[in-house]
């Protein structure tokens, strides 16, 4: 079982994640009548995608930033952990695109996307797979963190906190820039990797605040407290601001700070809970979900690219979806990296336990 950097009750939080984006690409029209709540919660489902880029910051800042990084083994269990189940559901994509479609992408864009670097090319990051381009940024993220490792092994813990907030507010005026200046491809602005920096920078700066407070034995975050962080997340997003504005691009990582902070410090009931086998389950099969979730939507509905369905439609493929997606990484994902690892010569302490 994979556990989010070694804190089970923040696994099945990529579970939830996964399914607003779902809801997000599929179920965005669908509540607007009925529930108006629910859709303004869907409105936002975009935004799960810079959790992701903030939640891989804390999972690699937990476990990997550390003096001494070994950079190759880091570098293999990362790419164990991507491309198996990244490569089998473009390969599923592409050919249900030509049976349902009729039509094939440009062959460098094809290209692009096997490698995982179709977000460097805003023509192409949204080709095939279109979830997949979050994939892409998060291939950057990982090639970044050993310059990251090694850039903090020569500087005392106290300026890391420095560094990260700076990176994180850089990240934050070029992404206000770029939207200001308002002639700049969407597709651009949105998706380029390295806008999405500060995500990560952030959800670093949360594990190494974990890990410190951790290590001293810190104070641990009871019901009340963590109650609170959970409200302060939600008023970020029915609130304006200007961060709720870049909220995509990471201006949501206070709220995504405070609530994972809260949550890997709190051991009550809560924790317990989002730690039940059938929870951490559901966010194991996550990155599936993710993955799936557009090949699954072209079987389902006969080979629409996109578009909300109804109320009906949507659990009957939300549903699907899901048992498809443990299906698969329980027969396919799991075993695939594991056979890879076992290859490899590599162990992954760091990412399983037994």
């Amino acid at each position: 079982m994979f556990v989010v950097g070694g804190i089970p009750q923040l696994t099945f939080l990529r579970f939830i994640a996964a399914m607003l984006v779902v809801l997000y690409h599929y179920g965005n029209e669908t509540f607007v009548a009925i529930w108006p709540w629910l859709h303004a919660v869907i409105a936002n489902g975009a935004v799960a995608v810079a959790f992701f880029f903030f939640l891989s910051g804390v999972v690699l800042g937990i476990n990997y930033l550390k003096p001494r990084l070994n950079v190759a083994e880091f570098l293999m269990k990362r790419v164990t952990r991507i491309f198996p189940l990244y490569l089998f559901a473009f390969v599923v994509t592409l050919v249900l695109q030509y049976i349902f479609l009729g039509d094939l992408p440009h062959g460098d864009a094809i290209i692009a996307q096997a490698l995982a670097v179709h977000a460097w090319w805003p023509p192409w990051c949204l080709a095939i797979n279109y979830p997949g381009w979050s994939v892409s940024v998060e291939v950057f993220l990982y090639a970044f963190l050993p310059a990251f490792a090694q850039f903090f092994k020569r500087l005392p813990t106290a300026r890391w906190f420095a560094v990260l907030i700076l990176i994180w507010l850089l990240s934050m005026v070029v992404n206000a820039f770029l939207r200001a200046q308002g002639h700049y491809d969407a597709a651009f602005v949105l998706y380029f990797p390295l806008w999405h920096v500060g995500s990560f920078a952030a959800g670093l700066l949360c594990a190494v605040v974990i890990r410190r407070i951790k290590e001293r034995g810190g104070a641990q975050v009871g019901t009340v407290p963590l109650i609170g962080s959970v409200l302060l997340f939600a008023a970020f997003f029915f609130f304006p601001s200007p961060l709720r504005d870049l909220a995509h691009n990471g201006g949501a990582a206070p709220a995504f700070f405070v609530l994972i902070a809260a949550l890997a410090l709190h051991t009550g009931w809560f924790s317990r809970l989002l730690s039940w086998l059938p929870l951490q389950v559901l966010g194991d099969a996550s990155y599936a979900v993710y993955l799936l979730q557009f090949p699954v939507y072209l079987i389902f509905t006969g080979g629409r690219r996109s578009g909300s369905l109804a109320i009906g439609e949507l659990l009957v493929y939300m549903t699907v979806l899901v048992a498809t997606s443990i299906f698969v990484h329980r027969y396919y994902d799991g075993p695939m990296r594991g056979w890879v690892l076992t290859k490899t010569g590599q162990v992954s302490n760091s990412d399983r336990v037994s």
